[in-house]
């Protein structure tokens, strides 16, 4: 019966809400761009990290300049500080808060953060040659987009494949978003007291999705937005600060501040199961949203100055030895804090009474919200083109924006684990998109160089061929 009002609840919202908040939308050219958007949605401008790994991943599939750019913005170029700035926030999104539980998925052990942070940096740095290897595949085909990546060294027979990974992977983004806002201020809620009918997760999820998330998914500028990639990555980085203090500190331990607070489930779990070497693929997967930035590797090639191989190379590797420090760190904080007991998002672990907690989800949540459009905007799109219904009314599109986003909300309400969310989108999408798709682009812009007798096939080459192979 729960089940049921709360689905009323996000309908007769959505509903009601239609009739509210008219935008107009249009696509560009037939790609599938946002009518007012940035012409070009690349690494240097208005990204959060997470938002990139999901909307901007429309533009970096479609690819293509507009003609009617400023000639000295289209040669824009970024310096090594700036890129690896860039590309950090790039990669360093709100899923790194799953990773946790990722961890105590295999083991509750507290000697499980060694194996574990094995497994980010490994990951991390496979992650970074296959990032490198796109860049490669496009200073050899001259391509500008990830979808021109594969058509250049693959076959354009072929590009839906990328395409409708775009889709997919902006549907995940999209329903983890939701959760992560049910979760978050329905913390925050009973963190300010507020009345009981609205401070419920499916009441927050109904409410904030029909009088926040649908006016902004409708925005005609979302550049408007661009304030949200400084405060989710400052959000982002006080959180992981937060979350050492709080490990150093004992407040969650037993006979701490707030360990005699939080529920039953919360509490700390160490030692109580055996380790599961077989679940350790939860953190795998994790870790393929994680570190999800690849349909932008060749926007970043294209935009840093100078653009030899050797620095892509240099920019590439310390961008991602960053992430993985902090990626490290944050998941030590998180399972040496919680063990068994850490959350799918860790930040629900935390007690409501903790003010420093309550910043970090005021940070994490206020990021989400306003990229939440951004990535929206990409999912709705995408689908929309893959049906036929590119070039439709403005009525249709904001039927398929109201429709879709009550569908995302609706499932959220029944689905409440980000960390399955994460890991079932990184097993399925994001381990393509970051390990596959590169690797069989690399290996056939190597077949198409020795078919045309461009180079031979060395010894050098046959490594690399045999590394992608074995990706």
């Amino acid at each position: 019966m729960q089940s049921f009002l709360s689905l009323l609840l996000v309908i007769c919202l959505h509903s009601s809400a239609y009739n509210v908040f008219t935008h107009s939308f249009a696509f560009k050219s037939g790609k599938l761009r946002h009518k007012n958007a940035p012409d070009h949605f690349h690494p240097l401008k208005n990204q959060d990290s997470t938002l990139v790994k999901r909307y901007s991943i429309l533009a970096a599939v479609s690819g293509g300049e507009n003609p009617n750019k400023n000639p000295k913005e289209i040669e824009l170029k970024s310096t090594m500080p700036q890129s690896i700035f860039n590309l950090v926030k790039n990669i360093m999104g709100a899923g790194m808060l799953s990773l946790p539980a990722g961890v105590a998925a295999f083991s509750n052990r507290k000697s499980a953060v060694f194996p574990s942070t094995f497994i980010i940096a490994f990951l991390g740095l496979l992650s970074a040659y296959t990032f490198s290897s796109l860049g490669k595949v496009c200073s050899e085909t001259g391509a500008e987009s990830y979808e021109q990546a594969w058509s250049g060294s693959v076959s354009p027979k072929t590009s839906f494949i990328p395409a409708t990974a775009c889709v997919a992977t902006c549907f995940a983004g999209v329903l983890a978003y939701t959760l992560i806002i049910g979760d978050t201020f329905q913390s925050l809620a009973l963190t300010f007291k507020l009345p009981a009918i609205v401070s419920s997760r499916t009441a927050m999820i109904g409410i904030l999705s029909t009088f926040v998330l649908l006016p902004l998914s409708l925005l005609k500028n979302l550049s408007a937005l661009g304030f949200t990639s400084m405060l989710g990555s400052g959000g982002l980085l006080y959180t992981a600060f937060m979350m050492g203090l709080r490990y150093m500190d004992g407040s969650y331990s037993p006979g701490g501040k707030f360990y005699s607070l939080i529920s039953p489930n919360a509490l700390p779990t160490f030692g109580t199961k055996p380790p599961n070497p077989i679940l350790f693929l939860v953190l795998v997967s994790m870790l393929g949203t994680a570190y999800e930035a690849h349909f932008n590797a060749p926007l970043f090639y294209k935009e840093l100055k100078n653009n030899t191989m050797k620095r892509f190379n240099l920019m590439v590797y310390v961008s991602f030895i960053i992430s993985i420090i902090t990626m490290s760190a944050v998941t030590a904080f998180g399972f040496l804090t919680f063990g068994g007991s850490s959350a799918g998002f860790i930040l629900n672990n935390y007690h409501s009474a903790d003010k420093l907690a309550t910043l970090a989800r005021i940070f994490v949540g206020f990021s989400i919200v306003f990229s939440y459009p951004l990535c929206f905007v990409g999912f709705r799109d995408g689908l929309m083109e893959m049906f036929g219904n590119k070039n439709q009314s403005e009525k249709l599109r904001k039927l398929w924006t109201v429709g879709l986003l009550g569908f995302v909300s609706t499932v959220s309400i029944f689905l409440k684990d980000l960390g399955f969310v994460n890991s079932f989108g990184g097993a399925l999408i994001a381990n393509g998109i970051i390990y596959v798709f590169p690797a069989v682009m690399f290996i056939a812009s190597i077949k198409n160089k020795v078919r045309k007798e461009i180079t031979k096939f060395t010894k050098n080459a046959k490594f690399e061929a045999f590394a992608n192979y074995s990706i």
